[in-house]
């Protein structure tokens, strides 16, 4: 990838944020997340999607990982709508827990060895702060982002 893509799809991103996250939410911590799960991807394909597929699929991201309670893995599967703007196509895993090293790799070799094909991942480690019962306050910023 080279410096002027990386450099496009910040911008794109950032675009995102201004022009449709922004409008449907004040929410800092959706903003900051949409920012972190599209950082560094490498899915042109991904980004050559409308505002509307990307604006939806971080915003069923983020509000999946709104609550988890502590020591609690969480984990979905579903089969959007056809009425969906991402489509009835695929079928969307989520898993969200405590940082378990190897977990992708765990869960991709399984969806394999069931006879899937795996047509994107994105997988981010994204740090929170939550309340005693589990609902997010705030998204941490990685130190490399917070000093730049």
């Amino acid at each position: 990838m080279t410096l002027r893509s990386i450099k496009a799809i910040d911008e794109r991103i950032d675009d995102l944020i201004k022009n449709k996250i922004s409008k449907i939410s004040n929410d800092e911590n959706l903003k900051l997340f949409a920012k972190l799960f599209y950082s560094n991807i490498i899915h042109d394909d991904l980004l050559s999607k409308g505002d509307d597929y990307l604006c939806e699929l971080v915003k069923s991201n983020f509000e999946f990982i709104e609550t988890r309670k502590s020591g609690e893995d969480k984990f979905d599967i579903a089969t959007p709508k056809e009425t969906s703007v991402l489509g009835d196509k695929y079928s969307i895993v989520k898993f969200v827990s405590k940082d378990m090293p190897f977990i992708v790799d765990s869960l991709t070799a399984e969806i394999t060895r069931q006879g899937y094909a795996i047509e994107r991942i994105i997988n981010r480690v994204i740090c929170v702060e939550r309340d005693e019962a589990g609902k997010l306050i705030k998204l941490v910023k990685p130190s490399s982002e917070s000093e730049a």
